[in-house]
């Protein structure tokens, strides 16, 4: 895996950045339980099956879980969860959305392509709970920065940003 993060997505460990490789449920549990914190945690974990949800998996969508990533972040630190349901379900990510807004001051739901839909939170009241505009345009900005293409379905190039 790690071979794979390097090879194929210019993955490189530093200071600020390490690769772990374990069940990433258990990973955050223990962090919770350590109360290590993060700055940021971001949720990309997918099953490979057809439902109602595609990603993330239902075991991320536990309370317990949810409570756990809140219990890691930083003071100023954000949670953020890749969310894809098949077009019949796409209500799914409002539920998803309820759930998560239990154990944070502030979430917000993006769409980031026609089914997928990208879930940001915070542990404080952040500024983007008093203008919706401001997240959308942070999003199109931090897409330009990194050339993710997000919103446009342009091809991902990588480039080294530092």
């Amino acid at each position: 895996m790690k071979t794979i993060a390097e090879q194929y997505f210019h993955v490189q460990e530093s200071e600020k950045q390490r690769i772990f490789i374990e069940d990433g449920l258990d990973f955050i549990k223990k962090a919770a339980e350590e109360d290590i914190k993060y700055d940021a945690i971001l949720v990309d974990a997918c099953i490979n099956e057809r439902g109602p949800i595609l990603c993330p998996p239902p075991s991320f969508l536990k309370d317990q879980h949810i409570s756990d990533f809140s219990k890691c972040l930083t003071e100023k630190g954000v949670l953020i969860v890749n969310i894809i349901t098949p077009k019949e379900n796409k209500d799914e990510a409002d539920k998803i959305l309820k759930k998560f807004e239990k154990h944070f001051k502030f979430c917000a739901l993006i769409p980031s392509g026609t089914y997928d839909r990208m879930l940001f939170c915070f542990n404080y009241e952040h500024p983007w709970s008093q203008d919706a505009d401001l997240i959308e345009q942070h999003i199109l900005e931090a897409d330009r920065q990194t050339g993710f293409h997000l919103r446009d379905g342009g091809n991902y190039v990588f480039e080294n940003k530092e």
